[in-house]
């Protein structure tokens, strides 16, 4: 959705210690300082996703389930320069309640 057209999004997983780090990079716009702080909250959106029709919970929901399974999330992000999603969650663990 914010990758410019003909260009590639990376995904990419590796087990780091006892965690696996999952990682989605795309080449838009990124993301500027005080969007960033709060990107994870509901209904926090950009400029740029207004316009495409975002509202601003996926990232607060995928934040509550990776923390619901013991995970970390966060970006890496630069404007101009494109962002690196990423989660980690634990290798080993049984994440499912019982």
């Amino acid at each position: 959705r914010y990758s410019p057209a003909g260009t590639a999004i990376q995904l990419r997983a590796r087990q780091e210690d006892s965690v696996v780090r999952i990682e989605v990079t795309d080449h838009g716009p990124g993301i500027d300082e005080a969007t960033r702080s709060r990107l994870f909250q509901p209904f926090t959106v950009g400029e740029d996703s207004a316009a495409k029709g975002g509202i601003g919970l996926g990232l607060a929901i995928s934040r509550g389930l990776v923390t619901a399974m013991q995970g970390t999330i966060s970006v890496d992000t630069q404007v101009g320069q494109g962002s690196t999603f990423w989660f980690t969650l634990p290798v080993g663990t049984d994440l499912v309640p019982r």
